[in-house]
């Protein structure tokens, strides 16, 4: 499924529709219409899907966190007819932080899930100020929950477990100035917060941090992404156009891309091959890089005519590699890539990759 957000209108409008931000949630399989139309009151900025689908995670301007249950039926929500004699089901956030104002006073930047940990969902949301909260998605067993922030007959909300002040003994990093990024490590114990100045500082439950840059660059981190077949290697992304690969045990890249000064808007790695990675840059290029193939430019660099807002990677299967190409004119197309770049070159390709990236070093 795919959620798109969108912000109140930007002109005087008279309709109380337009008056909200909306979401749309979209099923693959059907480009007619909406699965879900989703309302709130502020604009929402970003969101994010737990790891079952079921429900749908989004941050808003003025700091506050939602959770929208997808399951719920249509009769606990309004009807509104936006065309002639077709009437569509709006609806409302099934829980909400905002009466929790101590948590976040800023807008919320990024959102994280972790499908699981320690048998529980859990949620990370984080605000300008990089104030980084845990939530818990907590089933309703009770028919009574005297939780002001949940609806009526809603069963899932969140619950606060931990808040941390990410950079706030940092004073190389002034903050996160909107463009925050995030990533959990795939133990989900530690996370990872991109700087508007270009430092990466992880955080532990503990509250231990640590800082990673690139040497020499001040520009905002864009993106920060983990391979999914070794745990350790961390890529980041950088307004600046430069492309960092990290080991978790060395607080500098083992290696670095330049591209030409053109910002790179977002990375991330191949789901189905371990060397494989894509990087899409300010100037509608979409890059594919095979480190085993060619360790100094990508393989591959394909643009486009439109202009291009993001990109992400269909993690659900290993055995083919979708990517999600998102436009600023709101339409959206899925890429297939082809078999070379999905099919491992070798059996023991994990390896070679691994002794590739110790040789960077």
């Amino acid at each position: 499924m795919i959620a798109v957000t969108f912000g109140g209108a930007c002109h005087d409008v008279t309709t109380r529709i337009d008056q909200r931000g909306i979401i749309t949630v979209w099923k693959v399989s059907n480009n007619e219409q909406p699965y879900r139309i989703l309302i709130c009151d502020a604009s929402p900025v970003t969101c994010c899907f737990a790891h079952n689908k079921k429900i749908l995670f989004v941050g808003t301007d003025d700091g506050c966190v939602l959770l929208y249950d997808l399951t719920e039926p249509t009769t606990m929500h309004q009807q509104m007819e936006l065309e002639k004699n077709m009437m569509t089901v709006m609806r409302n956030a099934t829980y909400t932080t905002g009466w929790q104002n101590e948590i976040h006073t800023s807008p919320i930047v990024c959102l994280g899930s972790v499908g699981s940990f320690e048998n529980m969902s859990q949620l990370f949301s984080i605000d300008e100020s990089a104030r980084l909260c845990v939530w818990v998605v907590v089933d309703i067993i009770s028919d009574v929950d005297d939780d002001v922030g949940l609806v009526p007959h809603g069963r899932v909300k969140l619950v606060k477990s931990s808040v941390i002040n990410v950079i706030s003994n940092k004073p190389s990093s002034s903050g996160l100035g909107g463009s925050a990024t995030f990533a959990v490590c795939p133990d989900s114990n530690t996370f990872y917060v991109g700087t508007d100045l270009g430092d990466v500082i992880s955080c532990t439950r503990e509250n231990k941090t640590r800082t990673y840059n690139l040497p020499g660059n001040k520009s905002s981190v864009t993106s920060i992404s983990f391979n999914q077949f070794i745990s350790t290697l961390m890529l980041v992304s950088y307004k600046s156009g430069d492309i960092a690969l990290f080991m978790l045990d060395r607080d500098t890249p083992v290696i670095s891309w330049p591209l030409d000064g053109t910002s790179i808007l977002s990375c991330d790695w191949s789901n189905s091959r371990p060397s494989v990675f894509f990087s899409l840059d300010s100037t509608n290029h979409l890059q594919v890089w095979d480190l085993m193939a060619m360790d100094a430019a990508p393989v591959s660099d394909d643009s486009f005519e439109q202009k291009v807002i993001c990109f992400s990677v269909d993690g659900h299967s290993q055995k083919s590699t979708n990517l999600l190409v998102a436009f600023d004119s709101c339409e959206f197309e899925i890429l297939k890539m082809k078999s070379h770049f999905v099919n491992s070159v070798s059996t023991d390709e994990v390896e070679q990759m691994t002794s590739l990236v110790q040789s960077f070093g």
